[in-house]
């Protein structure tokens, strides 16, 4: 008997409208609109910031993107792949690394040789397959 936090969650399946890659720019939007700063104006010049937050330029730049990240700022948030995935790369990378690593960290049956990364913009590949 295990007392684990996840027994009987390993078959559990997001649905697909709940699922993050479907949700993450909606999100964005909602993050970003509501986390504006707010500056209050007090006379022609005067300006005070009376709370902190994202700048209006960057809350518009997100709204005129809907909410899409470039693919430069893709790659920064891809941080679950380099700590889940242990291993990102090229496809010939990973097949090298896995190669030089069976035996020792992996179990030397291993058959596969990495997964692709879900994105069409990234050529990567991850050693385990995310979702």
């Amino acid at each position: 008997d295990s007392d684990s936090a996840y027994d009987g969650w390993q078959n559990f399946t997001t649905p697909q409208q709940y699922a993050w890659r479907s949700i993450a720019t909606r999100y964005r939007l909602i993050l970003f609109e509501d986390g504006e700063e707010i500056i209050k104006n007090s006379g022609t010049q005067n300006q005070k910031r009376t709370r902190k937050g994202i700048t209006a330029e960057e809350v518009e730049a997100t709204q005129e993107s809907s909410g899409h990240l470039k693919l430069s700022a893709l790659l920064l948030h891809q941080t679950r792949y380099f700590i889940d995935g242990g291993i990102i790369g090229s496809k010939a990378f990973l097949k090298d690394t896995i190669h030089h690593l069976k035996g020792n960290y992996l179990h030397p049956n291993r058959k596969s040789n990495g997964k692709k990364i879900p994105n069409k913009k990234l050529k990567l590949w991850s050693l385990r397959q995310l979702e």
